[in-house]
């Protein structure tokens, strides 16, 4: 029952998402690493349905408000409170979140806005009920901020921030049992030492010896397990992100912001150095992007 309700979660998407997205396509990435943590999961509780059971708990959680309350702690982000900073960003926040509520009618005011201190200025979005800006956005100007705050109900209005937080999830489930096998091989490895110095038999020395060997080794192979697991996780996930960003740009662009998010992403975005950096980039190379909403109609040129 609770796999069948997380299905319909998952495929509950506006008409703006499935209109410009085929599900199984852009979220491939995502669905492959969810699809591995699950099967892992499996073969740690060594039954099917206990696996399914505990995992798909974990992923309900995850787009829960729980989820959202866990992601805004991580982030040290704090509600938006300061007469100064809502002077400032709450007509923003109406003017684009009525646009946006034209295409999506799950966007609405009921979105809360969190802030937290970064030199960084930028906005994210945080499963289906979360913006978090950055103090230093605030600077910006009134326009860009617009262009930013669209970009993110877009990622809201096709579900990738509540995909994201899934696959966060799922590695959070992973990456703590990879440190508990690392907690007891190390208990382990302290009694073998600790054995090691208080025997006074020559055998047994080396025994505890040998054994504390074997446990270094251990170690050393889930430390490699571990970069491996997080390598594997950003590959998959950043191959999904990528094409979110452009739908994500076409909801701005949809909404007016087109113009002035082509001039962010021209200015502010680096360009990728290299194949190998753009394979592991959460984001496409900016010509790119910028090409795309060209090619979706954006008006907009660079004066060289």
């Amino acid at each position: 029952m609770i796999y069948h309700i997380l299905v319909l979660l998952l495929l509950r998407n506006s008409g703006f998402y499935m209109r410009n997205k085929n599900l199984i396509v852009s979220k491939a990435g995502i669905l492959l690493f969810l699809l591995v943590n699950m099967m892992l999961i499996i073969a740690v509780f060594g039954s099917v349905s206990k696996g399914l059971a505990v995992y798909t708990t974990f992923l309900l959680i995850a787009i829960s408000p729980t989820g959202e309350m866990v992601m805004r702690l991580l982030h040290r982000c704090t509600p938006l409170q300061r007469e100064d900073q809502i002077n400032k960003f709450e007509p923003i926040y109406h003017e684009v979140i009525q646009k946006a509520e034209t295409l999506d009618s799950r966007i609405n005011e009921n979105i809360s806005v969190y802030i937290r201190r970064s030199d960084d200025p930028d906005i994210i979005s945080i499963g289906m009920n979360t913006i978090v800006i950055s103090d230093s956005t605030l600077y910006k100007d009134d326009q860009e901020i617009k262009a930013l705050l669209a970009h993110e109900l877009g990622h809201i209005s096709n579900l990738d921030s509540v995909w994201v937080m899934m696959a966060n999830v799922g590695n959070l489930f992973v990456s703590a049992f990879i440190l508990v096998l690392r907690g007891i091989n190390l208990l382990v490895n302290s009694f073998l030492k600790g054995m090691f110095a208080i025997s006074e038999k020559l055998f047994f020395k080396i025994i505890f010896l040998i054994f504390s060997g074997l446990g270094y080794i251990i170690n050393l192979l889930l430390e490699g397990v571990t970069k491996i697991w997080g390598a594997f996780m950003k590959l998959l996930i950043n191959w999904s992100l990528r094409d979110d960003e452009f739908y994500a740009d076409l909801f701005a662009y949809n909404l007016g912001y087109g113009t002035v998010l082509c001039e962010l992403i021209e200015h502010s975005a680096p360009p990728a150095e290299g194949a190998a950096a753009m394979l592991v980039s959460p984001v496409q190379n900016p010509q790119v992007r910028i090409q795309r909403l060209i090619e979706a109609g954006c008006n907009y040129k660079q004066q060289y």
